[in-house]
């Protein structure tokens, strides 16, 4: 049995490794980096998540102050806004 979400990581990371071999003429195995560059370049891709983590929030905290996005049990569920009518029914 295969687990589909690992296919579907494993599928990403050999076209991640394609798409930088093509654009940068190279493997990770290189060895023109030093121990010290390669934990640059790691730190640069940990800010970058960190400022792509952020955006989203921000945009769910916007969501969330309109009152379209509820969070349940870690599953994101994006809602419609109600129409006038349908929400006085509610209240009555």
């Amino acid at each position: 049995m295969k687990d589909p979400i690992v296919e579907k990581v494993r599928q990403e990371l050999l076209e991640r490794s394609q798409l930088g071999i093509s654009k940068y003429g190279t493997t990770l195995a290189r060895k023109d980096l030093t121990l010290k560059e390669w934990l640059q370049h790691s730190k640069e891709e940990k800010m970058d998540d960190l400022l792509y983590t952020q955006r989203l929030i921000h945009e769910l905290e916007e969501l969330e102050k309109k009152g379209t996005v509820l969070m349940a049990d870690a599953v994101l569920i994006q809602l419609k806004p109600i129409p006038a009518q349908r929400e006085e029914a509610a209240s009555a």
